[in-house]
């Protein structure tokens, strides 16, 4: 009876170790292949992330690029006219010069008083 006994339990230990032993198998490959998915998804979300970051500068560039054509194109503007006098131009004479008008209209009489602003019935 004890030799019965022991070869029971020698063969209980030994299904629970191949059960164990397939459960570990099983659990090592369920994280394989999670570690897997994962390292995939970090891929992913490293080139996403590079593009964008990538489009960015580009779009940067492209805005400064801009920028500096206006600044280059303002001061070249500014600087290329000829300096003349603006008095030398005139094509109509100044106000001492030309005669006065008959006195159609009146000038209006400025106020210093606060100005109120009409609005417009709608």
């Amino acid at each position: 009876m004890t030799q019965s006994t022991k070869q029971l339990s020698t063969q209980n230990i030994r299904a629970t170790m191949s059960r164990l032993e397939a459960s570990v198998r099983r659990i090592e490959k369920e994280l394989e292949r999670q570690l897997k998915a994962l390292d995939r998804a970090r891929g992913n979300v490293q080139r996403e992330t590079k593009r964008q970051i990538t489009a960015l500068r580009k779009e940067q560039r492209g805005f400064l690029d801009r920028m500096k054509k206006a600044a280059k194109t303002a001061t070249r503007s500014s600087s290329s006219r000829p300096r003349t006098k603006s008095s030398t131009r005139r094509t109509t004479p100044s106000r001492s010069t030309r005669a006065r008008s008959t006195g159609t209209r009146s000038r209006a009489r400025r106020t210093s008083g606060s100005r109120t602003t009409r609005t417009r019935a709608a």
